[in-house]
Formats: C-alpha cells, structure tokens, sequence
C-alpha cells in the first residue's frame, strides 16, 4: 500500500466505519482515539457525538480535527466555548462558518486579537441572513443523553423541594404501619408477627 494512503478519505475500513450512520456509542467511542487524522476528523462531523467525545475532540492535536468539531452544527455550546479560545484561526474560521453558534461566542470572537478573527466575528454577527443564534443552555440538554439525564434529575429535585412530598417520610411511615386499620376495631398489626 502506497505511504500516506490510509490516511485519505476511503482509504482505510475505519474511515469507511466511522462515517457509518447508526454507529452505537462506544464504537464512536473506539474510533475518536483512533491514530488516523482522518478517523477522528470523521467523527468530529458526525451529528450524533456524544458530548464526552466531542469534548475529548476538542483537545486533540490536529487542527483539522477540531476544525470539523467547530463547524459540527451539533457540537454542545460548551465545546464551542472551548474551540472560541484556541489558538488556531483555521478552528476559529470554521467556528464562525458554524450555523448552531450562540451570539455569546460571536460577539466574543469581535474583540479577538487577530485582526482577521475579528473581521470574520464582525461579517457573522451583521449577516441579516445568518444571525448567530440567542439560545437558553438548557436547550442542549434535550439534544444529548449525558445533559438530558442531568436536567432531568435537577428537575426532580427542584420538585420535590419545591412542592411536599406525597410520601410519607420514615417517621409517618412508621407511625402508619402501627397505627389500626379501619375494620380492626382498634387492633393494631404488628410488623413482627
């Protein structure tokens, strides 16, 4: 096989693989750590990363990597916010192409170093055609298992502290199990006998 051909696109079965749809959780997982470029920039385009990998992605040391992770219309606002501060203008530039991106992190870019940075930041945040979104956070959490399953005990919690519990506690508990049942005529039954 000819040097440097498995690193092109359809070059080696794992690039093939991970542009796969349906792909289960862990074999995603698998191919992200995968040694070919082309593999890992593969999955950081899926739109169904789940939020662990996209954040191992965000750290890794190809530019192109975290490039296709910042352009991903489905990366979680908090990888953006990580990506809007690497050092790379090839990860900035594609952040700013990315349509999903929050007004925050635009408005942000505005007041980059790079003159470049800036001007690009500028151009996206007064496109009429495509505004950066103003999104609640908590949005996101319906998008990915990890953060659903977050909100969704947060808001339990906040239920039950908010609003008194329909189950007695320990104690009540304890005082209804010795208390007599109606019909018993005062005989109380005992959990021991």
């Amino acid at each position: 096989m000819a040097r440097g051909f498995s690193q092109a696109p359809g070059g080696s079965v794992e690039v093939l693989d991970a542009a796969t749809r349906g792909l289960h959780r862990t074999h995603i997982a698998l191919l992200a750590q995968s040694r070919n470029r082309v593999v890992r920039e593969t999955i950081a385009s899926r739109d169904d990363v789940p939020l662990g990998i996209q954040a191992l992605l965000a750290q890794d040391g190809a530019t192109e990597v975290r490039a296709a992770l910042a352009a991903n219309a489905h990366t979680v606002r908090s990888v953006l916010e990580d990506l809007s501060s690497d050092r790379s203008q090839v990860v900035l530039t594609a952040l700013l192409t990315n349509p999903g991106i929050s007004f925050e992190i635009v408005d942000g870019l505005t007041r980059h170093r790079r003159s470049e940075v800036r001007r690009l930041a500028s151009a996206r945040r007064n496109d009429a055609i495509r505004l950066p979104r103003v999104e609640d956070p908590r949005d996101e959490d319906a998008r990915f298992p990890e953060l659903r399953e977050r909100g969704t005990t947060a808001a339990v919690a906040e239920e039950s502290i908010a609003r008194p519990s329909r189950f007695p506690s320990h104690g009540a508990a304890m005082e209804l199990a010795h208390a007599p049942m109606p019909g018993t005529h005062g005989l109380a039954i005992s959990a021991t006998s």
